[in-house]
Order: C-alpha cells, then structure tokens, then sequence
C-alpha cells in the first residue's frame, strides 16, 4: 500500500546536472557505495565512501543523520540504486540515486578526484 504521506521515504532518481545541483548545494552527504579501490581511483568531491559489499553498510549508513539528504553514486547506478532501497527503508527521508553513476558524471563533463589530489572522507573505518 502507497500512502501520499510527507513522511513516507522515497528515491529519487536524478540525472547528473540535478546530482550536481543538489550536491553543490551543500544541504546533504554525498556517498560512494562503491568499493575502495574504486573509490582511490576516483570519486565526486566531498563524498563519503560507504562500501555497498561492506558487511556492516547497514551498520554505517545507520550513524548517519537521517533528516539531512543523501545522494548516492557507484559506477553505472545499479549498486547505488539498491543502495537507495536500504537508505529508504532504514528511515531516510530525501535519498537521491546519481542515474548513470560516475560514468554519467563524466559524460555530463563533471570532474573526479582521486587519492592523490583529495583528501578522502570514510564513515567508521
């Protein structure tokens, strides 16, 4: 059953302008679901890497403040996409899924960073 309630938690999926726009505007956490290897060779500025494989996702994404907005990214959407799901149902409220991931960021001609020109941000090592 699908309730019309503002307090009911959703997904939405954003191209990379609107990811863009979103995470520009300062307002939420940026996090990388991918791996850390993935990660080191490039990711959005100012995200936090929360590897979807790690046994204890839950555990982390879970430390979060789930008032503020998320936008999650992998590589190609579909890790980030599921991730979403697990945001959503563990209380987030405002879950943004980058559609496309990384390799529509930088087809939309927006940047990476990698280890060697950023510092990285982890939640719980």
């Amino acid at each position: 059953m699908f309730t019309n309630n503002a307090s009911t938690q959703s997904v939405e999926m954003v191209d990379a302008n609107i990811f863009k726009q979103l995470a520009d505007a300062g307002e939420g956490i940026i996090i990388d679901v991918r791996t850390p290897d993935e990660y080191t060779r490039g990711h959005i500025a100012n995200s936090t890497l929360i590897n979807y494989y790690d046994k204890n996702f839950i555990n982390k994404i879970n430390l979060m403040q789930k008032t503020k907005p998320v936008y999650v990214y992998c590589l190609s959407g579909a890790r980030s996409s599921a991730a979403c799901k697990k945001f959503s149902k563990n209380g987030f409220n405002k879950v943004y899924n980058l559609q496309g991931g990384t390799m529509a960021w930088t087809k939309a001609g927006f940047s990476l960073v990698s280890e060697s020109n950023a510092s990285s941000n982890s939640v719980c090592p």
